[in-house]
This record gives C-alpha cells, structure tokens and sequence, in this order.
C-alpha cells in the first residue's frame, strides 16, 4: 500500500480507491501526554483495506473495509487524507510526516500538509460540536502497488488548550480522528480542493463516497459512521499560578504574597519546586510550601515573604512565582506588591 514507484517526483507512499477509498485504520488509535504537562502526542496506524473475500492479501493491509466497502485496486494514483477532532484552543502542526511504513520500511514517507478544504469540507457535512473544531490533512499523491508498503505509521502533537481565566486545563482530552482517501486522474491534480459531498443516493455526510469527472473520494472511510461523533479521552495534567495575588506593605516591614497554584487531572509523578522574583527588591526570600506534589485536582496557597528595605521607593513591584518540575517544565504567575513610604517617628 505504502511503497511503490515515484510519481512526478512526489513520495511513494499511499492507499487506493476503487470508488473512493480502501483504507482503514490497523490499530485503535492512541494518545498519551509528553512529559509531565505537555502536549498530547498521538499516534495512528492506518492500512489498505482488502475485503476478506480479496484474492489477494498483501502483507501489511487489513482484512477489512472502511465505508466505502471497495478493495484497493493497482496502480491508483491516490492522496491519504487524514482529520482530527481537538478541543477549541488546541495547537496543531501544519505539516507532519509518517514514521514508519509496514511492514519493511523501505522508502520515502507520507508528507501531509494542513488542508482548508478538506477541513471545511468536513464542518459542512460532519459538524464538529460546540467547543470543538476539524483540522485536516492531505498527503502527497503516489502510486499504489500491491507488493509495495501496505501501512504506515504517523504521530503528531496538539497543544493543551488554555484554562479559562487563567486556570488550567481541566480535561480530558477530547479527540477523534478519521482517514480517507481520493483517487487522481488526468484530470485532476494533487493540489486541487478537496470535495466531499457524497454519491446522493449513498449519504449525506462524510462517510459516504464521491464521484466526479476525473476523481473519486471518501472523506471517512474509517471509522464507521456510528462511531464518527464519538471520542477517545486522554485524562492529561496542567497547572497553573492563579491571578490575583496582592498585598501591601510599608519599607521596613515584612511582605506576604499569598499565591494560589492550581493542579488539574491525575496524580503528578514528580514535585514542583518554586521560587520568586522580587522585581529587584533586595532581600532574602522565603516561600512555603518550598515543594509540592500534586495527588489529583488541588489548589495549593503558597507563601511569598521577604522584608522590603527601608530604603526601598514607594510604588508598586511585580513578584513572580515558579513552579518547575524536574524534567524542567514550568508555569509561572505574577502578583502586586504595593511599597508604601515607611512610618515617620
């Protein structure tokens, strides 16, 4: 499936379609959270499908149909397309690679590219819900060869949203992705728009197959399209120095910045260690608690103290909290510490 020869100079890497599609993901799909508050790291597997009544089974494809219900065929030109579904506010690359193509590896990758069409293609016909929203993917044309790469293997990262009003993320982790595919002719070209509007009598949304002079597509040919709306959750952690942090304090005396640091999702495996920046105030500083670690959904007071010089000027000072973990991971927050003029005796 994923292996073949070079077509106008494009990679080699690729799934068929007979009426519109023939690929299907191998595995279920997976995601975990890199290091400890990081992005989402997902991972998916996706195969050429061939029906369990194919004379041929390469190794490496699947012995099943996505929605299109169509075996692929040698010698299609084809484009993988490939969607998620991600939260509002989550990152997502504009370009990402394959890792691997199976099941020998030999040769060039599949190269995907952010897709506006297919994207829009994909709110027109299957509507992501309020709070989310499509990204879609298209990959470089190729030719398809039985005895070539059958699958291929392909992570990418998406961003944690950011928390409302300075909180963090709470989770989890809402994510559904889709494969298709469309085949190329003469006519057509690998950068033309993407179309998804189905056969009319076959459907309506995106899990159904497409027709047009020169081309043939299938938005969705895996899932089925009883498990398109659905998601997979990953519970995922974040934190956050909470906003509001203020106190007062005349020269001579002692500040007190009472900070709130606010943990979301399940235990951390390490402790956060913070520290402050007193905006040049010169003085020793005391924090407590100095570490904490996180055993779920917590919000801690941590205690910034430090004497302020007599000789310090009237005004306000910014005092900034850290919080690092030992993989070097940080979330910081800024408090005001008003300085008044000291008590004349």
């Amino acid at each position: 499936m994923f292996g073949g020869r070079l077509l106008l100079g494009v990679g080699a890497i690729g799934a068929a379609v007979v009426l519109s599609g023939c690929i299907v993901f191998k595995v279920e799909p997976v995601a975990v959270q890199n290091q400890t508050l990081g992005s989402v790291h997902v991972t998916i597997v996706a195969c050429a499908s061939r029906s369990s009544g194919s004379p041929s089974q390469p190794m490496g494809s699947c012995p099943r149909t996505g929605n299109s219900g169509a075996d692929v065929r040698d010698g299609d030109v084809v484009q993988v397309l490939l969607a998620f579904r991600i939260p509002n506010g989550s990152t997502a690359p504009n370009t990402f690679s394959s890792s691997s193509t199976g099941p020998t590896n030999p040769g060039p990758q599949l190269n995907f590219a952010k897709s506006a069409t297919y994207t829009s293609e994909l709110q027109r016909l299957n509507p992501a819900p309020e709070g989310f929203r499509w990204v879609g993917y298209i990959s470089q044309a190729f030719t398809y060869q039985p005895s070539g790469e059958q699958n291929f293997t392909a992570s990418l990262d998406f961003g944690l949203p950011a928390g409302r009003g300075g909180h963090p993320f709470g989770g989890p982790f809402a994510w559904r992705p889709v494969v298709g595919a469309r085949r190329l002719t003469d006519l057509t070209h690998a950068s033309d728009p993407v179309n998804c509007t189905p056969i009319s009598d076959l459907g309506s949304d995106a899990t159904a197959p497409g027709t047009a002079p020169g081309a043939s597509w299938i938005c969705i040919d895996d899932p089925d399209p009883t498990a398109v709306d659905s998601f997979f959750l990953l519970r995922t952690r974040d934190a956050a120095i909470l906003r509001g942090a203020k106190a007062k304090v005349r020269a001579g005396k002692t500040a007190r910045l009472k900070f709130l640091f606010q943990y979301a999702g399940p235990a951390s495996p390490a402790a956060f260690t913070f520290s402050a920046n007193t905006d040049g105030i010169p003085d020793s500083t005391n924090i407590s608690p100095r570490t904490y670690t996180p055993f779920g959904d917590s919000i801690k007071t941590v205690t910034v103290s430090f004497k302020v010089p007599k000789s310090t000027h009237k005004g306000t000072y910014t005092i900034t909290l850290r919080a690092r973990l030992p993989d070097g991971e940080t979330r910081s927050g800024a408090g005001k510490l008003k300085v008044l003029k000291p008590k004349k005796h």
